[in-house]
């Protein structure tokens, strides 16, 4: 069935900006049509706005899901609950030092620097047919996303209870899957699902096009979901499922497929779990495995934006902030990789000082 989820220009930069935004505490911050024969999801369009100075489900061979002794749910030591409890959040730099600094969900006022513009002219952003994602996410840490993303749908759809108490976390999931297929399909790795990537794609999309929907708490959309699910848990497991969709080869823009409002709630946790768990040196060094994973998660998610259906692939200022925090980014994984930890930490302060100056000159309208 047809189906078509948006978000409007303005919003979805105050979206980007602020969840951007929380990268000045953690060290860069934490539907769109996607067409087969049977339905297609809307796409994301974003617009600047004014500027200032200022059925039970089965399971393959999965990971578990963990429960603290304190009872807070994580998966790789990533806390569960920050997707929905947090609002996006503006907050002056401050780095760690072990313990994680209060982050103030304010805007800039007048103690925040004033805004600096970009040095010089920003280079075009590159296209998407001309990344090499293998350079950006290794093939062994995008199958660890993919893998973590199974992991967190499956917890979440064991019943129709489960679902409903999800439900508004499961477009998150189903986004950030259908990016990551993409991402696959464009890949130049070891990936034994690949040759499937497309369909994971159209599934994941349609579980957060699914999920998004007004009427997504019925019996009829949970089986959907988890049918959808189940699907891309069979290709994961390397068999192919008896039904799959006829797709195009064609590599479609991201945003006709991957709201960029939920890839950012993807980069929010990240971030946020950067902020908890990699502010100090020891816990940089304790969590390398997973910073690996998570920083080159943002690195892919940064590069997405400069999809032309996303909006900003011809505005200049945008784009001279978002050149910045991608290099801030790739620096974050270099210094990781060496285990230098100050190098990190400056990079951090570095890719949060992109995150501030762009917030204040893209607000939401």
């Amino acid at each position: 069935m047809p189906f078509r989820t948006s978000l409007s220009r303005s919003t979805a930069c105050g979206v980007v900006l602020s969840a951007l935004s929380l990268l000045v505490a953690s060290g860069c911050g934490g539907s769109s049509s996607e067409s087969t024969e049977t339905g297609k999801s809307g796409s994301s369009s974003v617009s600047k706005s004014s500027k200032s100075s200022g059925s039970t489900s089965k399971s393959g061979d999965n990971d578990s899901v963990a429960d603290d002794s304190g009872g807070q749910r994580s998966i790789d030591g990533i806390p569960l609950d920050v997707f929905f409890d947090r609002p996006l959040e503006v907050a002056s730099d401050q780095r760690t030092g072990g313990t994680a600094p209060a982050v103030a969900a304010t805007t800039p006022d007048a103690t925040t620097a004033a805004p600096t513009e970009p040095a010089g002219d920003p280079p075009a952003a590159p296209k998407p047919d001309d990344v090499s994602w293998s350079e950006l996410i290794a093939a062994e840490l995008l199958n660890e996303e993919i893998r973590s993303l199974r992991n967190e749908m499956q917890s979440r759809l064991t019943n129709m209870g489960a679902y409903k108490k999800a439900v508004l976390e499961l477009p998150v999931f189903g986004s950030a899957v259908a990016f990551f297929a993409e991402v696959a399909s464009r890949h130049d790795g070891d990936i034994s699902w690949k040759e499937h990537a497309k369909h994971i794609r159209v599934l994941g999309a349609r579980i957060a096009a699914v999920t998004s929907a007004s009427d997504a708490q019925t019996k009829k959309a949970y089986d959907e979901v988890n049918n959808a699910y189940l699907t891309i848990n069979e290709i994961l497991n390397n068999n192919t499922p008896a039904e799959l969709p006829e797709i195009e080869d064609e590599a479609p823009d991201f945003a006709e497929f991957a709201d960029m409002f939920y890839l950012m709630k993807r980069m929010e946790r990240g971030q946020q779990w950067m902020q908890t768990d990699t502010g100090s040196e020891s816990g940089f060094n304790d969590k390398a495995a997973t910073l690996a994973r998570e920083v080159a998660v943002m690195v892919a998610l940064t590069q997405a934006y400069y999809a032309p259906g996303y909006g900003y692939s011809d505005d200049e200022e945008f784009l001279g902030y978002l050149n910045k925090l991608r290099d801030a980014g790739i620096g974050m994984r270099k210094a990781s990789e060496e285990k230098d930890f100050a190098k990190y930490d400056e990079l951090r302060s570095v890719a949060g000082q992109q995150c501030t100056q762009c917030h204040s000159v893209f607000k939401n309208g």
